[in-house]
């Protein structure tokens, strides 16, 4: 059981280009955590906050350029536990910011009309091991996107971890120095086409 509030504005700041901005609480009772009396067991009797904001923009900032970025902030931790040592520490798997952009131009005239080409990135910060434990490097990765587009016909080529970056998305320490954690994907490329109706 919990309950969120939210709080958020929607607008155009020019022609074609919007904005939203949003501060959220979610409340989580009943979180598992560790049975005083059986510690090899959980009981729901923890509670877990996560206070926020966001923001995003979107839309064209010249005739041919597209622009989409995000910025999101969020506070979640431990606000109840058997264990007083975890009150305060983050929830498992948190991430406190985390940052997108990618910016898209397509071309109208000549012998490439048709054509676009787009490249853009995401930052997320540490990111929490849980129980107490530590932090997950943060990571920034890039992307690059190449398409053409004929009537109602489409082809797109995606590639994404553009540097191929060696990352981790979530894990826990295991010791002082060994964490247990899952890797990222590495460089990956995705082929789409298609018809739009």
């Amino acid at each position: 059981m919990g309950y969120n509030k939210e709080l958020g504005i929607k607008g155009q700041l020019f022609d074609g280009f919007n904005a939203s901005a949003s501060v959220y609480r979610i409340v989580k009772n009943n979180a598992l955590t560790t049975d005083p009396e059986h510690p090899d067991f959980q009981i729901q009797a923890g509670q877990l906050v996560s206070d926020g904001v966001e923001f995003d923009i979107s839309g064209n900032i010249l005739p041919n350029l597209n622009l989409f970025a995000n910025y999101a902030y969020t506070n979640a931790r431990i606000t109840k536990d058997n264990n007083p040592l975890l009150v305060g520490s983050r929830n498992y798997g948190a991430v406190n910011h985390t940052a997108n952009i990618f910016a898209r131009y397509n071309f109208t005239e000549g012998a490439i009309k048709g054509f676009s080409l787009g490249a853009g990135g995401q930052y997320r910060g540490q990111i929490s091991g849980g129980f107490g434990s530590g932090y997950l490097p943060n990571y920034t990765l890039f992307e690059a996107s190449a398409g053409y587009t004929y009537k109602k016909m489409f082809i797109n080529l995606n590639v994404y971890n553009l540097f191929n970056k060696n990352y981790a998305t979530s894990g826990y320490q295991i010791s002082d120095v060994d964490w247990m954690y899952t890797a990222g994907e590495p460089i990956n490329y995705r082929l789409s086409f298609g018809f739009n109706f």
